[in-house]
């Protein structure tokens, strides 16, 4: 058995990039973004699901043809984690996969901004609050 290969975080983006860019795909069903790795190599559709920790793996997926192998199926389908990865893919994806990641990211929703980031900016932008005296 081979040894387990450790990766630093950006080596492991470029994996999933890599295999996602090659064997992924960047769907929209209605509103909701999707990510899926389907694959007959059960171990590295596992693996991908490993290393990003996010989406479930279902499988084996039986073929409609009986010379084909079973599939393996990782799936991201919670918006957050779909618009987060495909934040983080996009600089690594190839040209027709970063065009679908753009189309996915243009539905995200701007988040309103905490109240203690929008009291420091007002601090900050300020130089503190002026209180009056009565």
């Amino acid at each position: 058995m081979a040894a387990e290969i450790t990766l630093t975080a950006k080596e492991t983006l470029l994996w999933l990039a890599a295999l996602l860019d090659g064997e992924g795909s960047f769907t929209l069903n209605g509103r909701y973004p999707n990510i899926v790795l389907g694959m007959t190599d059960e171990d590295i559709v596992r693996l991908a699901h490993q290393r990003a920790g996010i989406g479930h793996v279902t499988g084996p997926h039986k073929p409609k043809s009986s010379n084909h192998k079973d599939c393996w199926r990782w799936k991201v389908s919670d918006s957050e984690d779909v618009f987060r990865l495909c934040e983080m893919l996009l600089p690594y994806m190839g040209s027709r996969r970063s065009l679908k990641i753009r189309e996915i990211l243009a539905l995200q929703k701007p988040k309103p901004r905490p109240i203690w980031e929008l009291l420091a900016n007002e601090l900050e932008n300020n130089k503190g609050i002026q209180c009056k005296s009565v």
